[in-house]
């Protein structure tokens, strides 16, 4: 143990080699191995044929769609 702590530049040169190496290596990295980051999303539109108020749209349809 007492030689690895006399030699700095050879465990220096060790660490900044794996330490290359990974840096490297990470950019081969194949695209299976990212994970597919896709939410599901559901998008619900409400529309009256007629001009309504806002608040009664509101408390009649946007409301309860929410809530089931």
């Amino acid at each position: 143990m007492d030689k690895l702590i006399r030699r700095k530049v050879l465990i220096s040169m060790l660490f900044i080699g794996l330490t290359m190496m990974g840096i490297f290596s990470y950019g081969y990295l194949t695209m299976e191995l990212y994970p597919d980051a896709e939410y599901p999303s559901l998008n619900v539109s409400i529309t009256a044929k007629t001009e309504l108020d806002p608040k009664y749209i509101e408390s009649q349809a946007a409301i309860p769609v929410e809530g089931v």
